[in-house]
């Protein structure tokens, strides 16, 4: 595939690194509004790169565009992309409302093109290991979950944009959406959102050497009940200088713990023994490919033949944004 990527921050090489990884043949071009950023990117990946973003979209020669840009820029970049028949592959978030979610999942059905978010959590072992154990149709492994904690902490002082409001970032839209869609895709609906706390704990970040006022929260949490019952925290920060991520689901046969950190450990304990998991400490195994290859490697697949298994899809982003909406207690932006 030739392939745009717009934006070349700190996930435009992840992006290129991931298809290269799963032995996709792609050719990237790259670009962005700073040239000599997408020209040093551009040198170092030994690929193209454009001045003007709109215009390489415009390409006919590209198949599919990246987005890799600020969360206010998203929406506007996608629409020119379906516009020009392009797929469509956009780091999370989506897009600021859920009347844009909408408008954007709707745009690509009509024109057959696939729309894919960068929700890397379904594509890590351990995650699709729950999924798997929640959603068997002979019944969960796990017995009844009754109680579940999400949770993700990141360093944060990245980008002057991710603490601020107007550019989209906080630890809602930066984090808190990762936990969201994994516990979407793992439980379904959620019920009974209430948000415990939410807070700027940090009003100042020194970035790229600069000292800047942020407004965006630092802090998010969450409770929660599933359709099944269950009761769930998530919890998300921009406050943790090493970055922390695991999950948690108890069971009244049983408990699940796991993390993207292949440091931490992901097993299974069951009081009862369920099919080919045995009563006791069921360990999971970290290796392979990494998430980012496999989910480009999906992308790739579905942009060859539709999209299928755990890939994130504008459709599915919807019920996520709505999700988001009904933390401040009214859908916001709808068309």
């Amino acid at each position: 595939m030739r392939v745009a990527i717009i934006g070349c921050g700190k996930q435009a090489p992840k992006h290129i690194a991931g298809y290269r990884a799963a032995g996709v043949d792609i050719e990237p071009v790259l670009a962005d509004l700073d040239e000599a950023r997408a020209r040093a990117l551009a040198q170092a990946e030994q690929a193209e790169w454009s001045g003007d973003p709109k215009t390489l979209i415009g390409d006919r020669s590209i198949e599919a565009v990246h987005i890799c840009t600020p969360t206010a820029s998203h929406y506007n970049l996608i629409v020119t992309a379906l516009e020009a028949g392009k797929h469509v592959f956009c780091e999370k978030p989506l897009c600021q409302t859920v009347g844009e979610a909408h408008n954007l999942a709707i745009r690509a059905g009509a024109k057959g093109l696939v729309g894919a978010v960068g929700y890397i959590y379904r594509f890590v072992p351990a995650f699709e290991w729950l999924h798997g154990l929640l959603n068997l149709e002979d019944g969960a492994p796990l017995g009844r979950p009754y109680f579940g904690i999400f949770r993700i902490g990141g360093r944060g002082s990245h980008q002057p944009w991710k603490h601020s409001v107007s550019g989209g970032g906080g630890a809602r839209n930066e984090m808190m959406v990762h936990m969201l869609d994994l516990v979407l895709w793992c439980f379904g609906d959620l019920r009974n959102i209430q948000v415990l706390r939410e807070g700027l704990l940090r009003p100042r970040r020194t970035i790229q050497g600069h000292s800047i006022a942020a407004d965006a929260e630092d802090l998010v949490v969450l409770s929660a009940t599933t359709s099944g019952g269950a009761e769930l925290l998530l919890e998300a920060d921009l406050l943790t200088p090493a970055f922390s991520q695991f999950a948690e689901v108890e069971g009244d046969n049983g408990s699940f713990f796991g993390s993207i950190q292949p440091h931490l450990p992901s097993f299974v304990f069951l009081e009862r023994a369920v099919g080919e998991l045995h009563a006791g400490r069921n360990e999971l195994k970290h290796g392979g490919q990494s998430p980012f290859a496999r989910q480009m490697a999906a992308f790739a697949e579905a942009v060859r033949r539709g999209p299928t298994g755990n890939l994130a899809t504008f459709e599915s982003s919807v019920a996520l944004m709505e999700t988001v909406s009904r933390l401040t207690g009214a859908v916001s932006g709808e068309d």
